[in-house]
C-alpha cells in the first residue's frame, strides 16, 4: 500500500506513458518571401496509449493505487505554434513558440479526478523537401 501522507518510507513513483499518435495539420504562410518568412501551424492528433499500468491517486486523496481500466486508450491532443522560416540552400531552419494541450482527461469519467496535460516550449527544426 503506497501512502500519500504519513508514509513511513519514501517512495519514488513513476508515471510513464508510450503513445502512437498521428498527427493531422495545417501551416499556413502569413508574411515573407522564398528565403525569410513567418508562419503559423495547427494539428489535431488522435493518440493510442499503450501501457495503462500507471498509478492512480485514490478518491480520498491518501494513497495510490493501479488501475488501467480507468486510464483511456485513445485521447486526442491539439497544437499550435508561430514560428519564423529562413530557406539557406535545401534546408528551412525554423524556430518559434509552440503549445500543446491535451483535449480529454487521462482518465475516463469513471474516474472523478481530470487530468488534462499541457505543454510549452520554443521549436527549433531543420527541414527539407525531398523531391
Amino acid at each position: 500500500n503506497i501512502q500519500n501522507f504519513g508514509g513511513k518510507f519514501p517512495a519514488n513513483l513513476e508515471k510513464e506513458y508510450f503513445q502512437l499518435s498521428t498527427p493531422v495539420g495545417i501551416e499556413m504562410r502569413i508574411i515573407g518571401n522564398g528565403r525569410l518568412q513567418f508562419n503559423i501551424a495547427g494539428s489535431v492528433q488522435p493518440t493510442y496509449l499503450f501501457n495503462r499500468n500507471s498509478y492512480l491517486l485514490t478518491t480520498d486523496y491518501s494513497s495510490y493505487t493501479q488501475d488501467p481500466s480507468l486510464i483511456r486508450k485513445w485521447n486526442v491532443n491539439g497544437d499550435i505554434e508561430a514560428f519564423l522560416s529562413y530557406r539557406l540552400g535545401a534546408f528551412h531552419w525554423q524556430i518559434g513558440p509552440q503549445f500543446g494541450y491535451q483535449l480529454l482527461s487521462t482518465y475516463t469519467n469513471k474516474y472523478p479526478l481530470k487530468e488534462n496535460l499541457m505543454e510549452y516550449g520554443i521549436k527549433i527544426g531543420i527541414t527539407k523537401i525531398i523531391r
